[in-house]
């Protein structure tokens, strides 16, 4: 097992709000939705200038509209509580939108339950239908709510390791095309470089990451450029404490060192009483505080 170092690899970002009835749901979403869309003008990504998806299910979309008009974001709008239609409306907003908000899901998901309630009464025969314990795996996988989120091929890691390790070779090939004698030797000088590893075990057992950095340096070093798998380093972190939680300054005691028995100055009298400590002020004794 290996570990290495935390990075996002998944296609997209999914969010879910749950709260009271005018918790403030679809404010936030809306917050966060504008928020995401503007920061991604900002970093020049495509999917910004795409207008923004929104699945109603009930009257959401109308108080939020001017939210939209003011960041100057398109908004397309469509109502409905059907449950093949989120679905549809997941693919069309994933090939045509910036963002997608769904609300509320908690419709759809009982539009779901009940379209299946009603079927399996249908099959058996019966006026109603409840749902059981073995209805699950139906509802919750492929041919259900598993339906609006399918598996996405860029969160798979195995399938973006075989990209990665297609674009190193590609790259090696272009600059080094023969099988020359000269040009094994670079090829394997290459690996050794940027991998430190042959060729199996790049193919067999190193990280998605390992190989996108090596593919990284790889690049700068054979194109003179970045490659898209590029990650400025971090910025410093100043890990100190404001000065309000910052621990308080070493104060004086005034004790005489042959009497300084170690005793902390928030438990010793004569240290918190010379330190300006309001209650060692008084000479009662501990005993004395402790009757009162």
């Amino acid at each position: 097992m290996a570990f290495t170092k935390a990075q996002n690899t998944s296609a997209f970002f999914k969010i879910g709000l749950l709260g009271f009835e005018g918790s403030g749901k679809t404010k936030t979403a809306v917050k966060t939705a504008i928020g995401l869309i503007q920061y991604m003008k900002k970093r020049g990504l495509p999917y910004a200038n795409k207008p923004a998806f929104f699945i109603d299910t009930g009257t959401g979309s109308d108080y939020v509209r001017a939210e939209f008009e003011a960041a100057g974001i398109p908004l397309l709008v469509d109502k409905t509580r059907a449950f093949a239609d989120l679905a549809e409306g997941v693919k069309t907003a994933e090939r045509d939108g910036s963002i997608l908000i769904a609300d509320s899901v908690t419709h759809f998901w009982k539009e779901l339950c009940g379209s299946y309630c009603r079927r399996k009464a249908q099959q058996l025969n019966k006026q109603t239908y409840r749902l059981q314990l073995n209805d699950w795996s139906f509802l919750k996988g492929d041919d259900g709510w598993g339906k609006m989120f399918p598996a996405d091929p860029r969160d798979d890691r195995a399938i973006m390791r075989q990209i990665v390790l297609g674009e190193i070779e590609n790259l090696i090939v272009i600059h080094y095309p023969g099988q020359t004698a000269a040009d094994k030797k670079a090829k394997a000088e290459l690996l050794r470089t940027h991998f430190k590893a042959c060729w199996t075990e790049m193919e067999k057992v190193m990280p998605l990451d390992r190989l996108r950095a090596g593919y990284d340096t790889l690049h700068f070093t054979l194109e003179g450029a970045h490659s898209k798998y590029h990650q400025e380093p971090a910025p410093a972190i100043n890990d100190e404490l404001p000065e309000h939680s910052a621990p308080p300054a070493a104060q004086v005691v005034a004790v005489p060192a042959d009497e300084d028995d170690g005793i902390p100055a928030m438990f010793d009298r004569r240290k918190a009483k010379a330190n300006g400590a309001a209650w060692a002020q008084s000479d009662t004794s501990y005993i004395e505080m402790a009757a009162k």
